[in-house]
């Protein structure tokens, strides 16, 4: 959620850090990403994780990493925002998919990082990135994605949207 400050709040099921405040506690109301209390323009959760982008076009992202949807070149989980590697400070906005991301840059460029197992960073590979690569076919729109709601707790997990 963005807060009337442009500060991100998460809450819901919480194994791997999708929360971002530094835990793996399940919340069952929002509770504060750390780093992230002021200056968001634009957020996306997907599988487990999320992303959010600053006022100055720099985006973090956190929680489940095992297909390097975080972006800062590893599979580790993040309990934190880490920075995306690479992305400097040109991003317009997000959009998470289940266990990828896509960066719209302020030039209308896209770039990608996470799993890729059916061509879907859209690099003419089938190979998971862990950091952000080009999409080939330049692209200025984000794709539609499918989400997970970091909304009411539920024991069973997130809920498909």
């Amino acid at each position: 959620m963005l807060t009337s400050r442009c500060g991100v709040r998460c809450w819901g099921y919480h194994a791997f850090g999708a929360i971002g405040d530094g835990t793996t506690t399940n919340r069952p109301t929002p509770a504060r990403v750390v780093g992230l209390q002021s200056g968001v323009v634009a957020i996306s959760a997907g599988g487990l994780f999320a992303c959010a982008v600053n006022a100055n076009g720099v985006a973090k992202c956190w929680g489940f990493n095992g297909s390097g949807q975080v972006g800062d070149g590893s599979t580790v989980n993040r309990l934190v925002p880490a920075q995306v590697r690479g992305l400097r400070s040109q991003v317009a906005a997000v959009t998470a998919s289940n266990d990828h991301i896509r960066a719209r840059m302020t030039d209308g460029s896209l770039r990608c990082w996470g799993s890729n197992t059916h061509g879907e960073l859209g690099d003419g590979t089938r190979t998971d990135r862990h950091t952000p690569v080009a999409e080939r076919t330049r692209s200025a729109r984000l794709s539609r994605a499918k989400t997970y709601q970091h909304g009411p707790l539920d024991p069973a997990g997130p809920t498909h949207r």
